[in-house]
């Protein structure tokens, strides 16, 4: 499998590396996104908590074939935090680059709405952390809504501390 060294260092303890092929073989395939905007307070203690909740018998089950991450690889908020679950958890998680440049060389600013139709394809589930500000997370559940995935949606506001 062949992922760009930056895209390495960030999963660095990650010990089980998918690729999308690799992914299509686990029972749940779930995308986990969130809105990166400044002020909003997502604690790393909460998400776990809430993902625990959800997929807790597929993350302590012996054989952990069940469930497979997606991430977007951002180096903030729910994406950050499903690298460093899965590293805990040891939990398999594929990541999915951004293709910057379009084939013109200059930067493809529809990257991440190219990225989320990916992604899409892949997954059955959608655990998304959203602000109602983030275009990028406001595209991949509407496109989730549109193709019926099943969808979890926790609303975060920059009044609420989810530090619980």
């Amino acid at each position: 499998m062949y992922y760009k060294q930056s895209t390495l260092e960030r999963l660095e303890g990650c010990k089980k590396i998918i690729n999308k092929k690799e992914l299509m073989s686990y029972q749940n395939r779930v995308i986990v996104s969130g809105s990166k905007s400044m002020g909003y307070n997502l604690s790393y203690d909460f998400f776990k908590s809430y993902l625990l909740e959800l997929f807790g018998n597929d993350i302590t089950n012996e054989n952990k074939k069940q469930i497979g991450f997606i991430t977007g690889l951002e180096i903030s908020g729910a994406e950050s935090f499903i690298i460093k679950f899965c590293k805990e958890y040891d939990l398999a998680i594929c990541p999915f680059e951004l293709d910057w440049e379009n084939k013109k060389g200059k930067i493809d600013k529809a990257s991440y709405f190219k990225r989320n139709e990916e992604m899409l394809i892949y997954s059955n589930r959608l655990v998304s952390f959203f602000d109602g500000e983030s275009k990028g997370v406001q595209h991949l559940l509407d496109l989730a809504e549109s193709s019926k995935l099943k969808r979890n949606i926790i609303r975060i506001t920059k009044e609420e501390n989810l530090s619980g």
